[in-house]
């Protein structure tokens, strides 16, 4: 049994548990729920635990979180004494440190290529599934699949859900999915043909999510990966001078896109759901000044019925409300899942 727990083989397997848990946690939860979702993390913690004890001579212990994830987990385990959903934090906080074992585990037992490469093989499946189950529902069956937020709207070119619950879900799972297939490519750690159709399935999906966040992301690693490829190229005695000359470029171009930001917001059709944001991060900034040292507690996914969390909801709420009024001018918001 140890040298089964202690196997390459077993690790990688476990790898793929793992990261198909973490990037399909809606799925599971629409599925089996809670109860069931919590019981095959806590199994796979178990598993994760023996494997590293099997493996513990063979293992160098530099995987372990930075400071400051160390410093930010003590912090949240030391707020559930003065949240004010206790029980909900005590919780959520079990639930991260669950989340935090595992991650732990495999950056001490995989390397990076090894880490990419579990990580293209969950995600084509979960892309591909989500590609399937919106043709089902929006072309072959004509109906939404409610229990998994998925609308149907294939047949209008988007915005699609898949099986991660909203549009802005997809849209950065299969961000990064196009970048993890993109490695893929380059390293030719996987078929020629294979990393072709999962680049093009990502790609669609990112444009099918309908996604202003994830359009603006796309845009960001896009301009990142043409410098960074272009400032490899430049000779090494004149690399420094092509370095300065990006960020300045870089600053230029920041602040064109802020003197245009409506336009752009207008184009990419985000105004409406950009304004819903600002209003919530104002409510934000006003609510922190009331705990500004201690804050409320971690709770992960807010609480709606739960202070303060009900009184951002409420205000934001209210705002939305009167945007989509008859009498007013501005268009309503998007759905806060979308």
């Amino acid at each position: 049994m140890a040298h089964l727990l202690g196997s390459a083989r077993f690790a990688s397997a476990l790898t793929l548990c793992i990261l198909g848990t973490a990037f399909g946690t809606h799925l599971l939860r629409a599925t089996m729920g809670w109860a069931g979702l919590l019981a095959i993390l806590i199994t796979l913690v178990a598993l994760a635990t023996l494997s590293l004890l099997s493996r513990r001579e063979s293992i160098d212990w530099y995987g372990l979180p930075p400071i400051t994830i160390l410093v930010f987990l003590g912090w949240s385990i030391l707020s559930v004494f003065w949240s004010t959903t206790t029980f909900t934090s005590g919780g959520r906080v079990l639930y991260l440190l669950l989340f935090t074992a595992l991650a732990v585990y495999l950056t001490l037992v995989r390397d990076t290529i090894q880490l990419v490469r579990g990580l293209g093989d969950v995600l084509r499946v979960l892309l591909g599934l989500s590609l399937t189950l919106e043709v089902v529902s929006g072309l072959l069956l004509d109906l939404p699949i409610a229990f998994l937020d998925i609308q149907g709207n294939i047949a209008s070119f988007g915005p699609l859900q898949g099986v991660f619950g909203s549009r802005n879900q997809l849209g950065l799972v299969a961000l990064i999915g196009l970048i993890t297939f993109s490695i893929e490519f380059m390293t030719r750690s996987v078929p020629r043909m294979q990393a072709v159709f999962s680049i093009a399935l990502a790609t669609l999906l990112v444009l099918f999510s309908g996604s202003p966040v994830t359009f603006g992301a796309f845009f960001v690693v896009g301009v990142a990966a043409l410098a960074l490829a272009g400032i490899r190229r430049v000779p090494a005695a004149s690399r420094m001078y092509w370095q300065l000359g990006l960020l300045a470029a870089v600053t230029i171009l920041g602040a064109v896109l802020w003197l245009l930001r409506s336009s752009i917001l207008n184009v990419l059709n985000a105004g409406s759901e950009f304004e819903v944001r600002t209003a919530l991060w104002r409510e934000i900034l006003r609510y922190t000044q009331l705990n500004s040292l201690q804050g409320w507690g971690w709770v992960g996914a807010w609480q709606p019925t739960s202070p303060p969390y009900l009184w951002l909801n409420l205000a934001t709420g209210v705002r939305r409300a009167r945007r989509s009024a008859p009498s007013s001018t501005c268009t309503s918001s998007s759905a806060w899942s979308g």
